[in-house]
């Protein structure tokens, strides 16, 4: 799954059409699938009324109607429901995880690339360890020693994208500290930390918060690979890679149960990329 998902935003961008009208009605396109995702995290009553845990055994495996949309899985329960209610978990994973990598990421790669001599070289080795491990390996590691739930869940995704952001922030931090102002700043006396946090990370945070625009669909991703192996947290409601764990066994006679849930992940994460991008080269100009 994860590999479609890549080939598809890699398409896009082999068009060129990142850029231009094309370009922006793309990200305005996946703006506003974004915020439909949003909307049902915060308020998926609103977008799916009623209650995706009820089991009616006489409507098991129903296809897409006008009463199901996306039909019914193995319980009788609503796809839609489970798809909108369950974006919850998804959303907030992402969210939360990609937060956490960029705060932690962002000052390690601050401190190191400020700093310089044995810090740098130090934290460097580590750096260079962690992103030689693949990061679904890793937060799979962790979530299988730590439990399953939703905030083991956060950190192990958090955790595994910190190296990321780290090596991006430090590469900026070496390039900006060389610049004349930073010469200026130190010719004043300004102390250290005044000059790392007013002027240093002012100006090396750009490419750090357009990378972190695209690693919340990264992280969801990995979140439902999780999900999938039976790695995620257990909720009334499951998640979108637990839906399209549930309805594999039962490809043949409905497809619709694990399709739809994969459909929904990948248009995510491929929104997310989009949008990333567009930002990214927005804030370039």
């Amino acid at each position: 799954m994860s590999g479609i998902v890549a080939l598809g935003v890699s398409r896009f961008r082999s068009l060129g059409i990142r850029g231009g009208r094309t370009g922006n009605l793309l990200a305005l396109l996946s703006a506003l699938w974004l915020l439909v995702t949003l909307a049902a995290l915060i308020v998926p009553g609103v977008l799916a009324p009623g209650d995706p845990t009820d089991l009616r055994p006489a409507l098991v495996f129903q296809p897409p109607s006008a009463e199901n949309p996306f039909g019914t899985d193995q319980y009788g329960r609503s796809v839609y429901l489970l798809l909108v209610h369950g974006a919850r978990t998804a959303m907030l994973v992402g969210l939360a995880s990609t937060a956490i990598a960029v705060t932690v990421g962002a000052l390690i790669g601050l401190i190191a690339g400020f700093a310089g001599g044995w810090v740098d070289a130090v934290i460097g080795r580590v750096l260079d360890v962690l992103m030689s491990i693949p990061g679904v390996l890793l937060a799979l590691v962790i979530t299988a020693g730590a439990g399953s739930s939703t905030g083991v869940l956060i950190i192990s995704v958090g955790v595994a994208f910190i190296a990321g952001f780290a090596r991006v922030m430090r590469a900026q931090v070496l390039a900006t500290r060389e610049r004349v102002y930073i010469d200026a700043a130190r010719s004043v006396g300004f102390s250290g930390p005044r000059i790392l946090f007013r002027h240093v990370l002012p100006n090396a945070i750009t490419p750090v918060i357009g990378l972190a625009t695209i690693a919340v669909g990264e992280a969801i991703l990995v979140a439902s690979a999780l999900s999938f192996l039976g790695l995620g947290p257990r909720l009334d409601v499951p998640d979108w890679g637990q839906l399209l764990a549930s309805g594999q066994p039962f490809l043949v006679q409905a497809w619709w149960v694990s399709t739809f849930a994969g459909v929904t992940i990948s248009l995510t994460v491929v929104a997310v990329s989009l949008l990333g991008d567009w930002l990214k080269d927005w804030m370039e100009k």
